[in-house]
């Protein structure tokens, strides 16, 4: 799992930042990623061991992906 190998190369204290989109059900195909839930991100990367883990949501737009309407978020993990 990749979270997990950039956890391993990750320094001592060091952040990881992620920016995509927030999971959109309503997008349902094998060449576009629809999103992450924000919540269950979090909860794999506690797993894992990253720590001080914040995230929000930070732009929502109008058919944006796929003409769907979505939104985009921001989260900031510790090592």
């Amino acid at each position: 799992m990749i979270l997990l190998r950039l956890y391993e190369v990750l320094k001592e204290s060091g952040h990881l930042l992620i920016v995509d989109f927030d999971k959109n059900e309503q997008i349902a195909s094998d060449m576009v990623h629809n999103g992450f839930d924000q919540i269950e991100l979090t909860d794999i990367m506690t797993k894992i061991g990253y720590r001080d883990i914040q995230s929000k949501t930070f732009y929502t737009g109008s058919k944006i992906l796929m003409g769907h309407d979505t939104s985009m978020f921001i989260l900031d993990s510790k090592k």
